[in-house]
């Protein structure tokens, strides 16, 4: 696998997620009109305040005031898997941002963009 973006959310799946009530690991890789970031889902006891990896990277993107462009998304699942509804919402307000979700081993690709 030579996709770098799929390698780099893997990555951030694997060293940055902390699902540790569900298991469910997931990393994202985010491109934006500057600097890009990775993230990993983080869950607390208390599931009201778990963060998906997604909305985080977004949310760090959003505090600098950036513009996300492109988020790669990889879980451990076979198929690819794309972000709950509430992300999806989350998404919305950047129409433009493209979506690519991988299967866990980055074999299968799929991308939208967030209004998809």
């Amino acid at each position: 696998m030579s996709d770098l973006a799929y390698i780099l959310a893997d990555n951030a799946k694997k060293n940055l997620a902390n699902p540790i009530n569900t298991g469910f690991k997931v990393g994202v890789y985010l491109e934006t009109n500057g600097p890009t970031f990775m993230a990993g889902n983080v869950e607390h006891e208390n599931s009201s305040l778990n963060v998906c990896a997604d909305r985080f990277a977004l949310m760090m993107a959003h505090g600098k005031k950036l513009i996300p462009n492109h988020l790669h998304l990889v879980t451990d699942n076979k198929e690819p898997t794309f972000p709950c509804g509430v992300c999806r919402q989350y998404m919305s307000a950047w129409p433009t941002l493209k979506v690519t979700v991988y299967s866990a081993d980055g074999s299968k690709k799929i991308t939208k963009t967030a209004q998809q």
